[in-house]
């Protein structure tokens, strides 16, 4: 949890949004939220509407994606097209979508940066992007007040980097986890900056039989380790790897790569209607069952055994092709 200092002295409650079971607890209280991602601002949306005061603290803030855009979910607009194109191309029309969508619900930046929302440089790999409902135009009204860090607690205030205070009796700190595994012997992985070095986020090249599901924020067979440390420095040097959120992966980006080491990419041009749902539609996991997985040589693991018919193990046989 963040360190604030003085929370010694703080007369309210300072918790982790871990530990946030709903909005009941803080009805009529002075709440300080730090932190804009998902939690953060899922978390003092909801206080707005039982709390006397909400206050959202950030230090570089964030864009907030609605989570409808054009009237369709927001991850819709993720189409192998629109990733054809330029990534300048790209920024620039998906940074006209949000504008649109932020004029349609009556909100403009302007009057968000008067509310003290700071907004950074638009990029997909160096900006925190969240999606949210209710958050902007509860800013833009003044329901939630924007402050910038916390920089110290003082009994019953809050002081901000900005010299300003407030007065509070309770504070969520929504700032993430600290990266550690408690359960696997001290010293066998090394965390540098809250993350892991892992091939496609999921083998260490050091640890054949050591794997990790779902470790990235949005997993084939075992490569040779020199390819899987070149893989993994190639990656470093991404401008994902420069992101505020340590793993994080493109979605569509991620699962067309792997799809590429199992096999299972759609062989289009057999599928000649299939072609502008493939393009145009959303992302499906139906899009990889259009034909069998290619079959792949055998692989020596490292440290003996064989590798072999990674897809197919992967691939659920009984479940039914993409159709329509």
């Amino acid at each position: 949890m963040l360190e604030l200092p003085g929370s010694d002295t703080f007369a309210g409650q300072v918790l982790h949004s871990s530990r946030y079971k709903g909005p009941e607890a803080f009805a009529s209280k002075r709440v300080v939220v730090a932190g804009v991602g998902s939690s953060g601002v899922d978390i003092v949306t909801e206080l707005s509407t039982v709390a006397q005061h909400v206050c959202l603290s950030t230090e570089s803030g964030a864009w907030f994606i609605p989570r409808y855009v054009l009237n369709r979910p927001y991850d819709h607009q993720l189409t192998r097209l629109a990733q054809c194109l330029p990534y300048r191309l790209r920024l620039f029309l998906f940074q006209r979508l949000l504008l649109l969508e932020y004029r349609r619900m009556g909100v403009t930046l302007r009057q968000l940066r008067s509310r003290g929302l700071p907004l950074p440089r638009f990029d997909l790999w160096s900006a925190r992007l969240t999606p949210c409902n209710d958050l902007l135009p509860r800013i833009q009204r003044g329901t939630i007040q924007v402050k910038p860090r916390i920089a110290q607690l003082e009994e019953h205030e809050v002081r901000f980097t900005d010299g300003s205070t407030i007065e509070a009796e309770a504070i969520v700190c929504c700032t993430g986890y600290a990266l550690r595994f408690p359960f696997l012997p001290e010293g066998l992985l090394e965390i540098k900056a809250n993350r892991v070095d892992l091939y496609k986020h999921v083998f260490h090249p050091d640890l054949p039989t050591l794997a990790f599901v779902g470790l990235c924020t949005v997993a084939g067979s075992h490569f040779p380790v020199a390819e899987m440390h070149a893989v993994i420095e190639h990656y470093r040097a991404h401008p994902s790897s420069k992101s505020s959120v340590p793993m994080e992966v493109q979605l569509l980006e991620y699962v067309e790569d792997i799809a590429a080491i199992l096999g299972v990419r759609p062989r289009l041009w057999q599928h000649p209607s299939a072609v502008p749902r493939w393009f145009l539609g959303p992302f499906s996991a139906a899009h990889y069952r259009l034909d069998e997985p290619r079959e792949k040589p055998k692989s020596r693991m490292h440290g003996g055994g064989t590798w072999e018919q990674t897809a197919g193990q992967v691939r659920d046989s009984g479940m039914s092709r993409w159709k329509r």
